[in-house]
């Protein structure tokens, strides 16, 4: 009975708002310990690697992500909609790191020669 009212006291915060989103927090705080677990052994090989530029890459990418989808909340781009802008900063990105891969292997097989 305890759990109960905690459970339902705690769906009157501000920050939840209607049973339903208390199921989507749930499920997105699941899904980023998830995530989390998932990614971790991948960052601490490309730290032994000494995969710098990698995880540069990596970093600036998802502050990219971050600032179109910020643009996209506060700001109204009333020609663009939120969709298409977050489809061409994501080609965007990707064509980035394709340059990215490029130059760093015509760099890695020049030291070769």
């Amino acid at each position: 009975m305890g759990s109960t009212y905690v459970l339902l006291s705690f769906l009157k915060w501000p920050f939840v708002g209607r049973e339903n989103d208390f199921i989507y927090y749930l499920f997105l705080f699941i899904g980023a310990i998830i995530c989390y677990s998932i990614i971790k052994p991948f960052i601490h090989m490309a730290l032994k690697l000494q995969a710098r530029k990698l995880l540069n890459y990596i970093l600036s990418s998802l502050i990219i992500v971050i600032l179109i989808m910020f643009s996209t909340s506060y700001l109204n781009l009333p020609t663009v909609s939120a969709t298409d802008l977050l489809k061409i900063g994501l080609q965007c990105l990707a064509g980035f790191g394709a340059l990215l891969l490029c130059l760093h292997s015509i760099r890695f097989w020049k030291e070769k020669l």
